[in-house]
């Protein structure tokens, strides 16, 4: 991917994540909550340790498990679809010096759907999580 299509997905997950955010904690059950913090403390884990391979896949399992929660077919379906070449851009891309601050950077998401915090403070949350990701 390019720098600017890059940018246009980045553009566009600003717009659409926070309000998978804001869904996934509305449907908040105690299940969704232990499935979240799961994927994370398996993401901190490893941070440092796992492949390359691995560490793309948690990443997208992360954001995979809120668009689900969200319980909004359609936009998890855009989500996908539009992160599909984005994620496979990482995996092509991806280095063991970057993957640690990039798996590090999700803790803030996650506070986010648990706390009651405003949909401002999530689009600022992923324009931070996007540019520790992509630049």
């Amino acid at each position: 991917l390019t720098k600017d299509e890059i940018h246009k997905i980045n553009s566009l997950r600003v717009i659409m994540e926070p309000e998978a955010m804001l869904l996934c904690r509305a449907n908040l059950t105690p299940e969704n909550v232990r499935k979240l913090r799961a994927q994370l403390e398996k993401i901190e884990a490893g941070a440092e340790t796992v492949s390359p391979l691995e560490a793309v896949r948690m990443d997208m399992a992360f954001h995979q498990m809120i668009w689900r929660q969200a319980e909004d077919e359609y936009l998890e379906r855009i989500l996908r679809s539009l992160t599909a070449p984005q994620f496979a851009h990482a995996l092509i891309t991806a280095s063991l010096a970057s993957q640690a601050v990039v798996l590090k950077a999700h803790r803030p998401m996650l506070e986010f759907i648990l706390g009651n915090e405003r949909r401002e403070h999530a689009r600022r949350l992923l324009m931070e999580h996007l540019t520790i990701s992509w630049g």
